[in-house]
Order: C-alpha cells, then structure tokens, then sequence
C-alpha cells in the first residue's frame, strides 16, 4: 500500500467500459451556494466535468442529495444510500449502482469517481489512471507523497470493506484508503500529461476566485 513507481505496464482495458461517478453530495457550507453549478466558460462546473467524461464513457451519473439541481446534465441522478457521510458515502452509492450495472452487462468492474468541483477536469486524468489499473483496491494520484482521494478509479469488490467502515462512524476518506490495496501514481511521473491546474478544487469562493477568475482569460 506504500507509493509505487508508476510505470508503462498495465492491463489492457477499454476506457468506454468504466462507469464513471461524479459526486455532487456536499452541503457546500463553506462555498455558500452549490459550487458544482458555479461557471466556468459560461457553463457549470459540473457540465463540464460531464462533457470531458462523454469523450470516453458511455455510463455516467450524479450522486447527490439534490437531484432535482441537476436534471440539465440529462444523466442519471441517485440520491446517496447513507446521507451526511460525505463523498466516502458518495462512492459508496456510486459503487452499489456500479455493482448492479455490472450484473446486467458486460461492463467494466471499475468506476472512475470525480468531484464535482473541478473547473479544469480533462478525461486525461481518466486515461492516465486506466493505465495502471490492476489487481488491487484502487488508483489514485499521490501529490508529494500524500494520496488524492479524488478523482481516482475504486473496483466495486471494495464494498464490502466500504459498507463496514461506513458502519463505524468514521468517514474519513484517507483514512478507509489506509486500509486499502492502492496502487498510486505520483503526479510528478505524469506532467507531460496531467497539468496540476487540472486537480483544482473549489471549495471556498476564495478558490473559486484564485481557479476560475484568475486563470481564465477575460
């Protein structure tokens, strides 16, 4: 579970087959209004995300607790099973809906899981995780030497370890990888193709501001 050296060998898998995730869950106390429905380029965050996703998957959806904020992105909305349990209850949702899908087709036992507040998202971050994926828990980007969370790829045979950490009260999500088999990528292996800008967040209007205002060109 400790960093791992990324490197060109992978298993061979096709991008179209992930289901992706885009967790839209929080109760954006500290942004002051919904930040997935914050612009940029004209369009919400969230849109965004969701238009870079459709370069490469077929099944995408939105797990929040407000479903009726995001009936424009036309795509399928679940409320969150365990409410209030922040975005490791969030994927805890998206990979119960993963786990039906797969019954019923043939697709991929894996989710790509994004927030939803990332102005700068490109399917790259996904195209690069998919290369490493293999026999383990999950792939998730390492920034000196600390692990993202988010946006990463989860296998759904983590649900059950998922459904009993949920079950102790503690929803940390670092804490719940700890206890994971996760292969990590560091962002400094993969800047030819990952610009950090791409892993912006907004969390607070002051990043909002820092991100979007005054990155973009006027």
């Amino acid at each position: 579970m400790g960093i791992v050296k990324a490197h060109k060998q992978f298993m061979k898998m096709e991008i179209s087959e992930i289901t992706a995730a885009i967790l839209a869950g929080g109760e954006n106390k500290r942004f002051g209004s919904n930040k997935a429905l914050a612009l940029v380029n004209g369009i919400p965050i969230i849109q965004h995300i969701r238009n870079q996703l459709r370069l490469s998957v077929r099944r995408i959806s939105v797990i929040t607790n407000t479903p009726d904020a995001f009936v424009f992105l036309d795509l399928p909305v679940y409320r969150d099973i365990f409410p209030g349990r922040g975005p490791i209850g969030g994927l805890y949702t998206a990979l119960v809906r993963q786990r039906r899908i797969f019954q019923k087709t043939s697709c991929s036992a894996w989710t790509f899981v994004a927030p939803c507040d990332l102005p700068f998202f490109s399917c790259n971050i996904l195209h690069v995780l998919t290369r490493y994926i293999r026999n383990v828990d999950a792939v998730c980007f390492t920034k000196d030497g600390k692990t993202e969370p988010v946006p990463a790829l989860f296998n759904m045979k983590i649900l059950p370890k998922l459904k009993m950490y949920l079950k102790t009260g503690d929803y940390t999500f670092q804490t719940f990888l700890n206890k994971c088999d996760v292969f990590h990528v560091p962002l400094e292996n993969v800047t030819d193709e990952i610009d950090p800008q791409m892993l912006l967040n907004c969390n607070t209007p002051d990043d909002y501001r820092n991100t979007v205002v005054n990155i973009l060109p006027e």
